[in-house]
């Protein structure tokens, strides 16, 4: 337990997108200070105040006012990160680095309004952690456990008491680039030079992969962009998706999902890896399985598991990191053979055959999983397989 603790504490430090509310958001570990980034359009007179992550809309009247977000090279660390944002007519580049332990922040607008749109650079503490901020003239000072951080800016300053903010912040005018940083005042030509060298240190590290460069790189910036902290239990893991996080009440992990993620981050960030194996593992629900999907609130599948990958992916990671992580087997062993275990009694319909299924009704609720109108149904069996989308099982017969 304490080996997993550690982990987790390596994991969750430093500056990095923790937030599963919008990708703007960057936040301090463990202190919890975040730097959300706003953008006002006043053409339409609306504010954004989080994106994601999406699928492209579709051309319409919704198109425009919906955020698209290109996501760009990203350091599990946080040491580099970068983006670009599309909405109301208004596209930016959003780029973030390291500077030893300070933050440096560079929006750079790319195509803009008539009249510019305007930044906003609110700084906050999440999930109630201890602290507090101020705006002190030029500058916000963030006082927290055990140190003070200031926050500094480089722009064409705007004063408007309009905005929907509730902390101290900054606000710009993204008629030119923008610098926000900590520590001290960076002109933006300093952040650009900075984050030229966290971009080249970075994707540097795709030369070791050769001709599977490009497939490294595409898996593991899809996987850092989702890895986020998870206040409830403390955690760093690697969801399927932030937007679902929030419709689901803060988090939710899918169960061979999540396996499959510590398995590809398993290449080369053994921790990243571990942790999402161990927490998926550690939702084993209270029928002895890893439900098919955990979420907030109790709210997991209670019917259902998915394919058994859990084993297979775990020895996978061992495999390659050697003895000093088998530490890991004492942590999972008992959930994973529970799981093995109940799957010929849940599952088996003749010797040696199992079939997906789901668990009676008045088995099955639990939590807000009690409200769902899809548990105990064939739908729920189908999900069981993990092929949410295959057309293999609709005439299967069921419940026979």
């Amino acid at each position: 337990m304490n080996e997993y603790r550690n982990v987790q504490k390596r994991l969750a430090q430093g500056w990095n997108t923790w937030d599963t509310r919008s990708v703007l958001n960057h936040v301090l570990l463990p202190e919890a200070l975040r730097i959300r980034l706003g953008v006002k359009d006043y053409a339409s007179s609306t504010f954004l105040t989080e994106a994601f992550v999406l699928r492209k809309p579709k051309d319409g009247p919704t198109a425009r006012s919906q955020a698209q977000v290109l996501p760009g090279p990203h350091a599990y660390d946080g040491s580099y990160t970068e983006l670009r944002l599309n909405w109301q007519g208004i596209v930016l580049d959003v780029r973030s680095a390291h500077d030893g332990d300070d933050l440096v922040l560079l929006v750079e607008p790319v195509e803009m309004t008539a009249y510019p749109a305007t930044l906003v650079a609110e700084v906050g503490i999440l999930y109630n952690r201890p602290g507090w901020i101020a705006r002190d003239g030029d500058h916000i000072l963030a006082s927290l456990p055990g140190r003070e951080i200031t926050i500094h800016c480089a722009g064409e300053l705007r004063q408007e008491p309009n905005y929907p903010t509730d902390n101290p912040h900054f606000a710009f005018s993204l008629a030119s680039p923008v610098c926000v940083s900590t520590g001290r005042t960076r002109t933006v030509q300093e952040a650009k030079d900075l984050l030229s060298e966290a971009r080249t240190r970075h994707m540097a590290r795709n030369e070791h992969y050769g001709e599977r460069a490009e497939l490294y790189h595409a898996m593991q910036t899809i996987l850092a962009w989702d890895t986020i902290y998870e206040p409830k239990k403390d955690r760093v893991c690697t969801p399927v998706s932030r937007k679902w996080n929030i419709n689901w009440g803060g988090y939710v992990l899918f169960d061979w999902d999540t396996y499959f993620a510590g398995w590809m981050a398993s290449i080369d960030h053994p921790d990243l890896a571990i942790a999402n194996a161990v927490e998926i593992t550690h939702e084993r629900s209270r029928h002895g399985f890893i439900p098919n999907f955990a979420a907030d609130e109790n709210n997991i599948s209670d019917d259902r598991s998915q394919p058994p990958v859990g084993s297979m992916a775990i020895r996978a990671i061992l495999d390659k990191w050697g003895p000093g992580y088998n530490w890991v087997i004492d942590e999972v062993f008992e959930d994973l053979l529970s799981w093995n275990r109940w799957w010929p009694g849940a599952r088996q319909v003749s010797e040696g055959l199992l079939a997906w299924g789901v668990l009676p009704k008045q088995a099955s609720t639990t939590g807000h999983w009690a409200t769902s109108s899809n548990y105990s149904d064939l739908q729920g069996a189908m999900w069981e397989s993990g092929l949410d989308n295959s057309p293999m099982y609709d005439d299967v017969p069921f419940d026979t």
